[in-house]
């Protein structure tokens, strides 16, 4: 509610940890990508698409999520003017020539990557707590 009131839209993904979609699992309305009929939507990665929630949000699961028992929540837009942040990669990857060590004299490369993140609007985004009771 705090996204829509801020930019009247309704939110559309959650990310989380791996310890807390167990929570999400157990709710009437998830349905996983991980079935028999659904195998090419599986992504892989980091940042996984593990399942929807109500057709409404699409679940991902992060195992770098920094937070236990915390959900980011967002809103994604179809158009560049309902963008909340902006991740710009300058140089993609740049990997050196080689370059003798001279402490061992190993071979070696360096490899290299400029890139900006910055939001540009943070009402797209909001953490919720999950507490137990």
């Amino acid at each position: 509610n705090l996204i829509f009131k801020a930019r009247y839209r309704h939110p559309n993904w959650i990310v989380e940890d791996p310890d807390s979609i167990t929570r999400l699992e157990k709710l009437e309305g998830f349905t996983s990508f991980f079935t028999a009929e659904n195998k090419m939507q599986i992504q892989m990665g980091s940042r996984m698409a593990y399942g929807n929630l109500k057709n409404r949000f699409t679940v991902y699961k992060d195992p770098w999520f920094p937070q236990a028992n915390t959900l980011l929540v967002g809103y994604k837009g179809a158009s560049w003017l309902e963008t909340g942040a902006v991740y710009s990669p300058f140089i993609p990857a740049y990997v050196t020539p080689l370059i003798v060590d001279p402490n061992d004299f190993k071979p070696r490369r360096g490899m290299m990557s400029r890139y900006a993140n910055t939001v540009l609007n943070g009402n797209y985004y909001s953490t919720v707590q999950i507490t137990s009771t």
